[in-house]
């Protein structure tokens, strides 16, 4: 089964860099196969805080690590907010990109992806800090993030629902209970996440989970 790739909206926007702070542009793919029993992916740990897909407010994100502030940008279905942090401890550096899609994470700016990235030796900047030391580790359920092996993730979940060059989608499709809103089954859950290999572990990771009617 095969639809849009409603995870990637939030970043389709952004196929030009023009700051640190700005998401990567989006993945390869156009859709997305859904192929898991379960959601891969529901939440990201930083340290003792935990972000809940589509419950954790991008606000309440801001306010909580103390650092940092909210970038947005686009129009309609296509804008969003975000959050950026450089995890700069060790090397090879990475950043992270807490998003919320201006249409799909409501007024709340619920948190509706998250992409994660290798720069190597790249430092933080003021649009970009570095992550406070306490909001360390990060990693998302089953300790998934960068640098985890290709053979874990194959562990975790089998073979992969789709494959584009050195990119790898896990992904998710079920229902969640019905408010009578969405009649007349209840809502559509999209739920993964895409990865990017080289020689054999994580460089680049995009996740989110996308409810609709």
């Amino acid at each position: 089964m095969s639809r849009p790739l409603l995870v990637a909206t939030a970043c389709a926007f952004l196929s030009i860099s023009v700051s640190a702070a700005t998401p990567p542009p989006p993945l390869p793919f156009d859709s997305v196969t859904e192929t898991l029993k379960s959601k891969p992916v529901t939440r990201l740990l930083m340290g003792q805080f935990v972000i809940s897909l589509e419950v954790t407010g991008l606000p309440s994100v801001e306010e909580v690590i103390g650092v940092g502030s909210m970038s947005y940008r686009g129009d309609g279905a296509a804008a969003a907010s975000w959050l950026c942090y450089t995890l700069d401890d060790s090397v090879p550096h990475g950043r992270v990109w807490i998003i919320s899609n201006a249409e799909m994470g409501g007024p709340e700016r619920l948190v509706d992806g998250i992409r994660a990235q290798l720069v190597g030796r790249v430092g933080a900047t003021t649009d970009c800090p570095s992550l406070p030391k306490r909001f360390q580790p990060i990693a998302f359920d089953h300790a998934i993030w960068l640098g985890t092996t290709e053979t874990s993730i194959h562990s975790l979940f089998g073979a992969a629902s789709k494959i584009i060059g050195n990119w790898q989608q896990y992904y998710y499709l079920g229902k969640t209970r019905d408010d009578g809103k969405c009649a007349p089954d209840g809502y559509d859950v999209l739920n993964g996440f895409a990865i990017k290999i080289e020689r054999g572990v994580i460089t680049d990771i995009d996740a989110g989970q996308v409810t609709s009617c």
